[in-house]
């Protein structure tokens, strides 16, 4: 590493540390509403409240897991990610639209992993009216008015948000143990979609095909490959 390669590097790592306690500062008044809204919610889930609730949630990937991060670091039985979560998918008194749209922001860049990004997806594929996954809200299992909408709110967006609405929808582990066996859980929820909407939407059903095929069963919590992956050692 030359001097200007050394400079650039000892001015850029403080610089993106302190960016990302600034980010976190300036969320937690937004987190602060969260908390409120939500303990507001356990005893009086009025339409109102719901509405709060479900304004403070947030509104997109990033959001969504420095929620979890800030709910890490202040521990507690009742504020969890998983509480959160359940509370969100359990709202019966809000516009299907807005919902829908909300679920959409939250899984474009989404990314599979434990804890609540595994329990987001599962509440969706409930709300989807998956018949695998158990659903968290009066409103799941009507698939076809689920898949209605949320289709056409998708032919609205851009193809790369789509596959990327796609990838985290259809994303779930890929197991080494057992020789990495294609992960077919959702396989029959797949050909109902393409059954029914594929001469309609069949540009969305070719996306969702796509991720489906490199997605299900593919996902690993290792972070990466080291070295020794593709037998290079170390120096």
């Amino acid at each position: 590493m030359n001097t200007m390669d050394l400079r650039k590097t000892v001015f850029t790592i403080p610089f993106l540390m302190l960016s990302t306690q600034i980010c976190a500062q300036c969320y937690e008044g937004e987190f602060e509403k969260l908390r409120r809204s939500y303990e507001v919610l356990k005893t009086d889930s009025s339409a109102e409240n719901q509405w709060l609730y479900f304004n403070a949630f947030p509104s997109n990937w990033n959001e969504f897991v420095l929620t979890e991060r800030m709910l890490e670091c202040n521990p507690s039985k009742e504020h969890n990610i998983d509480n959160y979560i359940a509370a969100l998918f359990r709202l019966s008194a809000l516009d299907d639209t807005l919902f829908c749209i909300k679920m959409i922001n939250l899984s474009i860049g989404g990314r599979l992993d434990a804890d609540g990004p595994n329990m987001f997806l599962h509440a969706l594929h409930g709300r989807m009216g998956c018949a695998v996954c158990s659903p968290f809200s009066a409103k799941a299992g009507n698939r076809e008015q689920s898949w209605d909408l949320t289709l056409r709110l998708l032919s609205d967006i851009t193809e790369c948000d789509c596959l990327r609405f796609w990838q985290y929808y259809w994303s779930s582990l890929y197991h080494e143990e057992d020789g990495g066996h294609k992960d077919d859980r959702h396989r029959p929820e797949l050909e109902w979609l393409k059954k029914r909407y594929r001469k309609q939407y069949p540009e969305l059903m070719a996306q969702s095909v796509l991720a489906y095929r490199q997605f299900a069963g593919g996902i690993t919590f290792s972070g990466g490959y080291d070295s020794s992956y593709w037998g290079v050692g170390e120096k």
